[in-house]
């Protein structure tokens, strides 16, 4: 009886120690980083930086895509505390703004639900993939093993297309209000 008991306990010892940590990133941070989509066999990429202060509703989504034909930029302001999120791209440049309601949603929200899938290498960095799939699409975060806190890459996947977001210097500094200013394009 004693060593059955033993037995259990270490059974259960080893499956809590060998379960996975959930990430609980911080809604507040900056962060450089490459962006590519792929649709169909077509790719493209484009380098900038994603910046969120979700308490405060504001984020900034800001890149440019190298392109045969000159580079192109675009950048998304979320300002829910002005309830709009603002979509501004070059080429020629141009701002379009969508109404909001309510809250930003958190931007890592889907976390809460998603399942732990593997561990692999990405980039030559060691990640543990966390994954949520709904009706046509599928979010995939990897984060690294050694700190589930710090994010290496989040994907998309959708029926026609991929996108992709590679983490550079990820920060969790308190965000500079400059950082969400809405261009003087949009107030036209």
């Amino acid at each position: 009886m004693k060593a059955g008991l033993i037995a259990l306990l270490v059974v259960v010892f080893a499956a809590l120690c060998a379960a996975q940590t959930r990430p609980n990133l911080p809604e507040i941070f900056e962060a450089d980083a490459t962006l590519n989509v792929t649709m169909g066999s077509r790719s493209i990429s484009a380098k900038g930086y994603w910046r969120s202060d979700q308490p405060a509703g504001k984020g900034v989504e800001d890149f440019t895509f190298d392109e045969p034909h000159g580079n192109r930029t675009y950048r998304v302001i979320q300002r829910y505390d002005l309830h709009n999120i603002f979509r501004i791209s070059s080429g020629p440049t141009k701002c379009v703004s969508h109404r909001t309601q309510g809250e930003m949603p958190p931007v890592w929200n889907f976390l809460h639900s998603a399942k732990f899938n593997t561990t692999t290498t990405f980039n030559n960095v060691k990640v543990d993939l966390w994954e949520f799939a709904g009706p046509g699409f599928r979010v995939t975060l990897g984060v690294s093993s050694s700190n589930v806190n710090v994010p290496v890459f989040l994907r998309t996947a959708h029926s026609a297309e991929t996108t992709t977001v590679t983490f550079n210097n990820w920060q969790t500094n308190a965000p500079n209000a400059n950082w969400f200013s809405v261009p003087s394009i949009c107030h036209k």
